[in-house]
Parts: structure tokens; C-alpha cells; sequence
């Protein structure tokens, strides 16, 4: 007996079109918005990064 292939329902086939695209065009804006995420024009000495975060930090003033 030869086993029938049953065939994909019409939403079922859409549904998965579907979510290929959208995972397609996920992967597309990733790709574009992730792979080179530092503009050339925007880049800071290590000294001073390490200046800003490794400095004593002043407790906050308090006003009367």
C-alpha cells in the first residue's frame, strides 16, 4: 500500500509564506541596521572612556 502525500491546506501553505518573508526581512533589517554599528566619524580615545567611567564618581549635591 503506497502512502498518500496529504496535500498542505491552503492557510497552512500561506501562513508559512508568510513567516518566511517576515524572516527574510528580520534578517535583512538586522544585517543593515547591526553590521557596521559605529560611524567612523564617531569615535572617542580609549583615555577618555576610561576617564568617564573609571573616575571617583562626586556624590550628588544637596540643596537647601
Amino acid at each position: 500500500m503506497p502512502m498518500k502525500l496529504k496535500k498542505t491546506s491552503q492557510l497552512s501553505r500561506d501562513i508559512s509564506l508568510i513567516l518566511l518573508i517576515k524572516c527574510c526581512l528580520l534578517w535583512i533589517l538586522w544585517h543593515y541596521s547591526f553590521s557596521n554599528p559605529v560611524a567612523q566619524h564617531m569615535k572617542v580615545d580609549d583615555d577618555r572612556i576610561q576617564k568617564q567611567f573609571l573616575s571617583p564618581s562626586l556624590p550628588p549635591s544637596s540643596s537647601p
